[in-house]
């Protein structure tokens, strides 16, 4: 009896796994620098814009990218029938010159605002130290971005652009941009899991020379959301997963959660496991940790968000009453050799609308720990059979 219930539910499990892989699809299609014509003011080679429309049978969710200025996305939420325009005359990052024809019914967006170079003289791992004074800051305004790549894989329902600058001293800065049409863990580690409602962002600095004896990098990334800044601010929750099949050793996630997100509600977010990589080459011998810091309101200030898509969408007069926050992440932590031991870091993370989803136990940890469970079972039932009919007979 005990093992038929145990097929009868290993059946279910797997009927499950396969109905919630198709639920939430949704049909992406990129477009770079939509509907824009060359005039007499207008050169559409300058701009380094995309669009990615993703589409299901009740919504349609508007990824925008721009890597011209600050790099920035802007994720929004509208009915099927609503289309982006650009008025490109405009499109300067200060001028109101992006909207939709139908408002969107939740906006999220993020600006890679800055990657820092410092020197950890104490070996803190934090740029937040108060340890911490030689800082050099390259704003990524001030970076000339190329955008190198745009790849659609239809295959894994899934649309990449990817830009790269080059510093002053050969090193490099590479960022990538993905949009998911499904729900499934990324392919690299930290093997991230993605909604069709979230993109993932891949940041590398690569032999970025410095004459600091124990550099270090970290980024800041600013937040803005649809949400009013007397709503709250957001808060960073830490999830505690049971296993770490998908990234070993690892076993905490991180949230920052926009108020709305934190009630389950229209919000947004962004997530993160507390680990980068210092090889191109990602595994657990590569892998290093990171220290980050709690999200720091704006409060009125809109001088940070000029020249970002934010900006250009919501401008200054209704961006004053937004949530508008920022987060420094430091890459490595104390005793691990400090950038200069690979001249070589990489981290990924999630930026999302909702809630996160919420990572259980994967059918193969299922059916595995079903197995052990199974088999002595099995030994045990066979066992007191046996001896019940060796009884019997005596």
């Amino acid at each position: 009896m005990q093992i038929k219930l145990l097929i009868v539910l290993l059946i279910n499990l797997l009927i499950l796994n396969f109905v919630s892989c198709d639920e939430g699809v949704r049909k992406l299609e990129a477009y770079k620098n939509p509907k824009c014509n060359d005039t007499e003011t207008v050169k559409c080679d300058n701009f380094a814009f995309v669009h990615i429309v993703a589409e299901s049978e009740l919504d349609t969710i508007h990824y925008l990218w721009n890597f011209q200025g600050k790099i920035s996305t802007l994720i929004a939420k509208t009915s099927k029938n609503s289309t982006l325009n650009i008025n490109w005359e405009k499109f300067d990052g200060i001028s109101k010159s992006v909207n939709f024809s139908i408002k969107p019914d939740y906006i999220y967006s993020s600006v890679i605002n800055s990657f820092f170079l410092f020197n950890d003289t104490l070996d803190k791992g934090n740029i937040s130290d108060t340890s911490v004074v030689d800082i050099i800051r390259f704003d990524t305004q001030n970076l000339t971005w190329t955008l190198t790549n745009i790849t659609e894989n239809a295959g894994n329902n899934k649309v990449t652009a990817e830009v790269h600058t080059a510093t002053s001293n050969n090193g490099s800065f590479t960022i990538m941009f993905t949009a998911y049409g499904m729900e499934k863990h990324s392919d690299e580690l930290p093997h991230l899991y993605h909604s069709s409602d979230s993109m993932q962002v891949d940041l590398i600095a690569s032999k970025i020379k410095t004459n600091f004896t124990n550099p270090r990098i970290a980024i800041e990334i600013l937040t803005l959301t649809k949400e009013d800044v007397k709503e709250g601010d957001s808060k960073i929750n830490r999830i505690r997963n049971l296993d770490d099949e998908f990234t070993p050793g690892i076993f905490d996630v991180y949230h920052v959660l926009s108020p709305r997100s934190i009630n389950n509600t229209k919000g947004g977010f962004i997530e993160f496991r507390p680990v980068c990589y210092n090889s191109p080459n990602r595994t657990v011998s590569s892998s290093t940790e990171l220290s980050f810091s709690n999200p720091k309101n704006f409060d009125d200030e809109t001088e940070e968000f000029k020249n970002s898509l934010p900006y250009m969408y919501f401008h200054n007069s209704t961006l004053t009453h937004k949530l508008k926050e920022s987060i420094n992440i430091t890459f490595g932590m104390p005793n691990d050799g400090f950038y200069s031991r690979t001249n070589y870091i990489s981290f990924s993370y999630l930026i999302g609308l909702g809630a996160p989803l919420k990572e259980g136990l994967s059918l193969f940890v299922i059916i595995f720990a079903s197995i052990g469970l199974g088999v002595p079972l099995l030994v045990l039932l066979v066992g007191g059979s046996y001896v019940a009919v060796k009884r019997y007979k005596n």
